[in-house]
């Protein structure tokens, strides 16, 4: 397939019909009613195929867009800055994308007072069976009411935690002088909270209670020195398990598919686009025998796509003596006669020849009667019969 015809193609696509998008203001209205339907078909084939671990993260995608759209939020901590906030569950060890949901803006609940980090955890998991797992998210998600309903559902549930949260002890919460990798740890009703300090103090909260052990972890001093201190298991488990999403973000942006388009929803289709790809190359590392690298399995989805793909040939269009020798019918009447180059009168090449760069030859074929280059560095001559007729 030519790059004009994919450009062509990829320009003309729409995935909804939009004379049947319900009117703004109507109870079927939805912000992205262009690619809703598509959204959903990629996240049920997400988790029909993958059976999640044991372990699994919670944080935001930004997918990078700049034109306009009220779903655009800005985000100036983040790589990408403008764009639209994808929430995404991810596992943790492979950064498979298992469920995720576009953040439309603020919504009309009923319930003001919960969080809306909390919605998202709840809503990310529901209709799942994650009961014996365990999650981790940053401090915008956590609170003690979501750990309290995840523990009701036994999910372990880790997470850093703001200080300023509704149940946190405040003399506890207050900011001491503490060595680096120091920490402290209290029990509260059915919650552990871990004070740590990193470059900065952290909280981090968490409703495994059975999580205590102490364990030993390499740290660097400022001066390069590396050194071995005590840690808490549930803070060197929160280190390693938290970056599922980050393993997912990486992986897109390794060899990401884009196109800029005034189309906003079209971004969000690209996202899902390569979300597939890097899922699926997940799923088939795990059944294959031989692994393959990221780039060299989209390389390999590539040539699978196009191997079925027609064949368009640049230059300036055939001429009729062109065409009727390279038609099948004609290719069958010349297979079995002889083809020889023979010197003949200076004429335009039949093969490679266009409008813009002419090239001329005087080798033509015997049979065809055409004229072809035949040269050091190509072969005109060889490549234009090679396909069709047998060359004496």
């Amino acid at each position: 397939m030519s790059r004009d015809r994919f450009l062509q193609i990829f320009y003309s696509l729409h995935l909804a019909d939009n004379s049947l998008e319900p009117k703004k203001g109507s109870n079927n209205y939805s912000k992205i009613y262009k690619i809703k339907k598509f959204i959903e078909i990629s996240i049920a084939n997400f988790q029909k195929n993958y059976k999640f671990g044991r372990r699994g993260s919670i944080d935001e995608t930004m997918v990078k867009f700049k034109g306009r759209s009220s779903l655009k939020q800005y985000l100036p901590a983040k790589p990408i800055k403008r764009g639209y906030k994808i929430w995404s569950l991810c596992d943790s060890i492979t950064g498979y994308l298992f469920n995720c949901r576009i953040y439309l803006g603020k919504e009309d609940v009923v319930d003001n007072e919960t969080l809306l980090g909390e919605r998202v955890v709840l809503t990310l998991i529901d209709g799942h069976n994650f009961e014996g797992k365990h999650l981790y998210f940053d401090n915008f998600f956590t609170s003690f009411s979501l750990l309290e309903k995840l523990k009701l559902q036994r999910i372990s549930a880790t997470g850093t935690i703001r200080a300023d949260r509704v149940g946190i002890p405040s003399q506890f919460a207050l900011k001491e002088k503490m060595e680096r990798c120091e920490y402290k740890s209290i029990v509260t009703s059915n919650f552990v909270i871990f004070k740590w300090m990193d470059t900065k103090h952290v909280l981090l909260a968490s409703n495994d209670c059975q999580n205590t052990e102490i364990v030993r972890i390499s740290r660097r001093l400022k001066n390069r020195q590396l050194i071995e201190i005590d840690c808490s298991k549930a803070i060197k488990d929160y280190n390693k398990f938290i970056r599922g999403v980050d393993r997912f973000n990486q992986r897109m942006s390794c060899y990401l598919f884009d196109r800029k388009s005034r189309r906003n929803w079209l971004r969000l289709f690209i996202f899902f686009f390569n979300a597939s790809l890097a899922n699926s190359y997940i799923c088939y590392n795990q059944l294959a025998q031989n692994k393959l690298s990221y780039l060299n399995y989209l390389v390999s989805v590539a040539e699978s796509l196009c191997s079925g793909a027609e064949r368009v040939n640049r230059g300036r269009p055939p001429s009729d003596k062109v065409r009727n020798a390279a038609s099948p019918q004609r290719a069958a009447e010349l297979n079995g006669q002889m083809h020889l180059p023979v010197i003949g009168t200076r004429r335009r090449c039949a093969y490679c020849s266009t409008k813009e760069a002419q090239v001329r030859s005087k080798i033509e074929c015997s049979t065809c009667k055409l004229a072809f280059c035949v040269k050091d560095e190509k072969n005109c001559f060889f490549e234009y019969h090679q396909d069709f007729v047998r060359i004496f």
